[in-house]
């Protein structure tokens, strides 16, 4: 088991960390996993989503709880609702806008860790009020992402 203890994360538990307009409580984070994994509940209002991008260095999987997402991969739109799980491999250019009426819900899950840093840092710049593209761009690549907006 090495260094790494046992965890159990209440339901009201985990880190809340906002950007690009959505909310993800992230339940487990880098530290927690000693790197293997971050996991999260994200809540993502009507119409929003991140703009097209790439993961370089983790997989991203995706389990929709609640409402409709519109996920665009391979040159295709797919709409999922509940129960739907999407795979992501790195490298695999991808975007997903919530769909529904209502705000939908999804389990976050990114192999390995990593991806709560890069959000959390994101989440600075959009504190701010008026996030600037360029920066983001700069924490993404720091982090192994890229935004393919205006490609």
């Amino acid at each position: 088991m090495g260094s790494l203890k046992p965890l159990i994360v209440a339901p009201d538990g985990g880190t809340d960390i906002n950007a690009f307009g959505n909310t993800i409580q992230f339940k487990l984070r880098d530290e927690d996993t000693g790197g293997a994994l971050t996991l999260g509940f994200a809540v993502v209002p009507p119409g929003h989503g991140p703009p097209p991008h790439v993961h370089h260095k983790d997989d991203e999987i995706f389990v929709v709880m609640k409402g409709r997402f519109e996920y665009y991969l391979d040159g295709e739109t797919h709409v999922c609702g509940p129960g739907t799980v999407v795979f992501l491999p790195k490298e695999c250019p991808h975007t997903f806008k919530c769909v529904s009426e209502e705000a939908g819900e999804k389990i976050v899950i990114t192999i390995p860790a990593g991806f709560d840093r890069f959000y959390e840092r994101c989440s600075e710049e959009f504190a701010t009020g008026q996030p600037d593209f360029g920066r983001l761009s700069s924490i993404a690549r720091e982090h192994g992402y890229e935004f393919l907006t205006g490609k």
